[in-house]
């Protein structure tokens, strides 16, 4: 069986140009150098997937998401005080499993890892505007076939399996052209969507109410056609990190992997 490093190593060789200096793509906790027993890839390390590992026998976790609540999992003053870290940092010590976040690469890959695993989520490969390289160089545009907004609204949600759907528009509108901003990419990547592509609907991850939410009750109000959904950061990202799972196992056919699928953050009433 490969060491889990070099599971590290053959994942980060398939990146065009590959950032390993300032980085958050590094080990958060464990032994590299220990032989690989098993595989979890998930958007991020919670109790479930920890327990997960447990079960399966897997000593590797790659998360795409911090694991200790802050981007580069620095452990800050309050979280340094707070059972629930110890608790967790303790269920991982005591299994030996070691984490790696692999997020700036599976990015920086092109065609974009989670982008794509999201992609093949939706089956809109054949809807792209333009050929998917990353997120900078071209916008993820899909021109779809004529629908209302609600009709692509429930689709999603059953697609998703989601409990709700937060969006703005009118659901009888007609769209056909969708941008994709998954994560928290930030609000003037959405914005962009709105003012230099036109598009009739954002898909987004996290979203800045005041800046993108406001600029869309305006546009609305204005009569313009502009719309958008709001997936939540899980479930605009996670499906990329099945794909990893599925894109890395030619490589290590011996080594068992499995993909943690999280639920939705929030809960209604």
């Amino acid at each position: 069986m490969p060491t889990i490093q070099q599971i590290i190593d053959h994942t980060l060789a398939q990146v065009q140009n590959p950032q390993l200096e300032n980085t958050v793509d590094t080990i958060k906790i464990g032994d590299p150098s220990a032989e690989c027993t098993g595989l979890v890839s998930c958007f991020t390390v919670t109790m479930e997937v920890i327990k997960l590992a447990i079960d399966k026998g897997a000593n590797f976790i790659v998360t795409h998401e911090p694991t200790f609540y802050a981007h580069r999992d620095n452990i800050t003053d309050d979280v340094a005080t707070s059972e629930v870290y110890h608790t967790k940092r303790k269920m991982l010590e005591d299994n030996n499993l070691t984490v790696w976040r692999f997020h700036d690469n599976w990015h920086r890959i092109s065609p974009d890892g989670i982008v794509t695993g999201m992609i093949q989520k939706f089956g809109w490969e054949s809807h792209l505007r333009h050929e998917l390289k990353s997120l900078r160089e071209h916008p993820v545009i899909f021109d779809l076939p004529k629908t209302k907004l609600g009709v692509l609204i429930d689709s999603l949600r059953d697609q998703f399996d989601l409990q709700y759907m937060r969006y703005m528009g009118d659901p009888d509108m007609s769209v056909s052209s969708v941008g994709l901003a998954v994560g928290a990419i930030g609000g003037e990547y959405q914005m962009g969507l709105l003012i230099n592509h036109n598009v009739d609907v954002i898909i987004v991850g996290e979203t800045c109410e005041w800046m993108v939410g406001e600029y869309i009750r305006d546009a609305i109000d204005q009569g313009k056609t502009c719309s958008m959904i709001v997936l939540g950061h899980v479930m605009s990202e996670q499906e990329g990190m099945r794909y990893y799972m599925d894109w890395l196992k030619p490589a290590f056919k011996d080594v068992p992997m499995f993909y943690a699928e999280l639920p939705e953050l929030f809960s209604v009433r």
